[in-house]
């Protein structure tokens, strides 16, 4: 057998150490997240990068998914929901009447109600279906969830790197109306990440890449 040195004892791997400590960490403090920060978050999902990439891979470059993010405490936007727009990096707000948080999920999950905000994301896979017909019928569906995955695990890297809490919840009720208002009524629902300030830790909110500097357009 081949014995490897754990990457975290190399001391030029940066991201070792944050794969090693990342958690699904369910319990946020009560502060505000920065709108800076938040814009990091969603970046690190579905950033464009170069005009024609993004920070996660996506099969073709067709990039289904769809995010959007419900802001209950971050620091100079207001309370409500917003869709994610990578290509001018941003989020837009929406008008969402009634917008029940509790609706999202299956059974009892606090940390939904508890968290700075809540990034929604869903994708287009009826388009996805279509584009790679000829590979099968559920093919574009397969390639959209591995997509999730991988956006999903940005985040949480993400909020690690910069000593946030975040947890994905997919035990979610696909057919709310509240998807529908966030993401769009043909979008599939996939899944909800919880994000917020750590409890009895200070994020590293500083420590965020240039182009996500402007709070205004996170």
């Amino acid at each position: 057998m081949t014995r490897f040195m754990p990457l975290e004892q190399y001391p030029d791997h940066r991201l070792a150490p944050v794969l090693a400590e990342r958690r699904s960490r369910r319990t946020f403090a009560a502060r505000s997240l920065d709108a800076r920060t938040l814009g990091q978050l969603l970046w690190a999902a579905q950033g464009t990068i170069d005009n024609d990439r993004r920070t996660t891979p996506s099969p073709h470059g067709c990039y289904p998914l769809v995010l959007a993010a419900y802001c209950t405490r971050v620091e100079g936007m207001a309370h409500g929901l917003y869709r994610y727009c990578a290509d001018p990096f941003g989020l837009q707000p929406l008008v969402a009447d009634a917008f029940r948080v509790d609706a999202l999920a299956i059974g009892e999950q606090p940390w939904l109600n508890e968290a700075a905000a809540l990034v929604l994301m869903g994708a287009d896979t009826g388009s996805m279906n279509r584009h790679f017909a000829d590979q099968g019928a559920e093919r574009g569906a397969r390639f959209v969830y591995l997509e999730a995955g991988a956006a999903m695990q940005n985040v949480l890297l993400q909020a690690e790197a910069l000593s946030l809490a975040a947890v994905g919840v997919a035990g979610i009720k696909e057919h709310a109306p509240e998807f529908q208002q966030a993401l769009g009524e043909e979008v599939t629902p996939l899944l909800v990440l919880c994000v917020g300030m750590r409890d009895g830790a200070a994020a590293c909110q500083g420590a965020v890449r240039g182009h996500a500097s402007d709070s205004s357009r996170a």
